[in-house]
């Protein structure tokens, strides 16, 4: 058997959210900034002061239910919440939880609540947005006359980014005019509300079509230019940088006018409903955990792989492309009502970071860890 000194460290298939979206601790460098939490709960990107690995052949501890998977040696300082009472006048009274932390054998054939939020501030969010287009030659190289821009709130930015990121498109340009569409049917849960933007944002009513189902589509190519960064196809979008470092209000924005695209609602008895957003695209539910954390909250994902639904001239017919839900998690604990020790034999990875802990997940179950003060 090989053993290693100190056993502490995380699995080698777990991943940690970077400013550049989740990577293994393999794949990352020391110029990456990771996501850390402060002692009092503050969310903040942080470059990892050491990374490490090593091969590791031993008992791992693993924490595991239907919303938490996490891999880690022994020796891994965990961060968990314990309930607090007190007895006044006769009646018991809840207290607000405390956090603690202790190390993950301490922990073995218990359940815990594990630590799965924190708290965004920026330190200077953007009030508004502005683009520019390219400018295009003329015959001799003259540059033809420059675009139009387009600048917008910082609002009215998340809220278009959340409805054109779940149901919008770009048309190919043609004699020079760029084509946006978002589609939305007018008995969708978003056409009011999509709407209302359209027209608030280019001052003007902006007519929705019949045609294929239903759309809305105006021309300005500066904003053309930036969406088709975001992706061409559905299952290749993403949720681009500006959009992830808006301030807490904004991104609660956002994330509403894509759930009025392509969100549900998820039946918890006993509970509130739970929110489900929908894409075909892994790097954008990626992106969505980072909102949902940001936002004061957390979020799971279920990859599902869908099923023929239906038949076009006796063939069925099969999407293509595998489905992500967004599983929006209600409180702010994760938890763990299996934990156990396991045989593994592998490598392991250590980070290292400035506040000492850090945002990592295992098959898209997130929780907040805690590294140590030192290797």
């Amino acid at each position: 058997m090989l053993t290693t000194r100190p056993r502490w460290g995380y699995s080698a298939d777990t991943e940690i959210l970077t400013s550049h979206g989740w990577m293994t601790l393999s794949q990352l460098t020391y110029a990456s900034e990771v996501a850390t939490r402060t002692p009092d709960g503050r969310f903040e990107w942080q470059h990892p002061e050491r990374v490490t690995f090593q091969p590791y052949e031993d008992d791992m501890v693993w924490f595991h239910s239907r919303t938490t998977d996490l891999l880690v040696a022994p020796d891994q300082r965990v961060l968990y919440h314990v309930r607090q009472r007190d007895c006044r006048g006769g009646k018991r009274i809840e207290l607000a939880p405390k956090e603690c932390i202790t190390l993950a054998r301490g922990l073995v054939g218990r359940s815990v609540a594990l630590v799965a939020t924190s708290r965004w501030e920026p330190a200077d969010p953007k009030r508004d947005i502005a683009f520019t287009a390219n400018v295009a030659c003329s015959y001799g190289g003259r540059l033809a006359k420059r675009p139009k821009g387009f600048a917008v709130s910082a609002t009215h930015f998340a809220a278009f980014m959340g409805m054109f990121l779940a149901e919008g498109y770009l048309g190919p340009p043609v004699g020079g005019n760029y084509p946006i569409y978002v589609t939305q049917s007018q008995k969708g849960k978003g056409f009011s509300a999509y709407q209302e933007l359209l027209n608030c944002m280019l001052n003007r009513e902006v007519p929705w079509r019949s045609a294929s189902g239903g759309s809305w589509c105006f021309y300005n190519k500066a904003l053309y230019e930036y969406l088709a960064t975001c992706g061409k196809y559905a299952w290749g979008k993403r949720i681009p940088r500006e959009v992830l470092d808006l301030p807490t209000n904004d991104l609660g924005t956002f994330w509403f006018y894509y759930w009025l695209g392509d969100g549900s609602l998820m039946a918890s008895p006993g509970r509130k409903d739970i929110e489900v957003g929908q894409t075909t695209s892994k790097e954008m539910a990626d992106g969505f955990q980072e909102v949902l954390q940001k936002l004061g909250g957390w979020s799971i994902v279920h990859t599902v792989i869908e099923k023929p639904r239906g038949d076009v001239c006796g063939r069925p017919v099969i999407t293509r492309h595998t489905l992500y839900r967004v599983v929006r998690r209600a409180g702010n604990v994760a938890f763990a009502t299996k934990i156990e020790n396991v045989s593994y034999k592998g490598t392991i990875g250590r980070i290292i970071v400035p506040n000492g802990t850090v945002y990592v997940r295992r098959n898209d179950h997130p929780v907040w860890s805690v590294t140590p003060a030192g290797c």
